[in-house]
């Protein structure tokens, strides 16, 4: 997609940049740390920009299990997943994916309500914003603007334009180290 490419992003940073002025002031460290953070900008339809946030990548796992006096089952299902896991590169991919798989799968839903929200609480604009689903969470107001389906499919194609980099990103990680610096463990949940 167009908004996607190079030349498109760097316009919408420069944009984001000076928005993010009305938010942080004159602090350049945490205007550059909110445009480092984002794998990508998004312009709507109504003008407002998101950012998808970049993931990093996942390396330590835990598995929990519970005390209990009759068997040892969860104990050793939980060190054998550790164990598992040190070595089981599909699980390691799967694992990085989980969040932009859950993005995907809630903006294909078309039974799905989205709508906008500032993005953060002292902004001077309204230009800034975040999506989130109506949700027993998110009861539905009067006063939400819902996304268009048009900027429903935008942000579609963006969660998927960064699932293929961060699953490149991954990739690339597994060429060159494995599993090798995979680190994980097994702890008791009730203590």
């Amino acid at each position: 997609m167009d908004m996607f490419n190079k030349e498109n992003q760097k316009a919408l940073k420069e944009e984001y940049k000076e928005l993010l002025k009305d938010v942080w002031g004159n602090d350049a460290r945490m205007i550059n740390y909110c445009l480092k953070k984002n794998e990508l900008l998004i312009k709507t339809e109504e003008g407002y920009i998101l950012g998808i946030e970049k993931q990093g990548i996942k390396k330590d796992f835990c598995f929990g299990y519970r005390l209990n006096s009759h068997d040892t089952d969860e104990y050793d299902a939980a060190n054998r997943m550790a164990n598992h896991v040190q070595s089981d590169a599909d699980y390691f991919f799967a694992e990085n994916m989980k969040s932009f798989r859950a993005w995907i799968k809630e903006f294909s839903d078309k039974d799905n309500r989205f709508f906008f929200q500032n993005h953060y609480h002292r902004q001077a604009n309204d230009i800034l914003k975040n999506v989130n689903c109506v949700s027993s969470f998110y009861p539905e107001t009067s006063d939400m603007e819902f996304i268009s389906e048009n900027d429903r499919e935008l942000i579609l194609a963006a969660y998927k334009e960064c699932a293929d980099r961060h699953s490149k990103k991954i990739t690339t990680y597994l060429k060159r180290y494995g599993t090798s610096k995979v680190r994980s463990w097994s702890y008791w949940e009730d203590a």
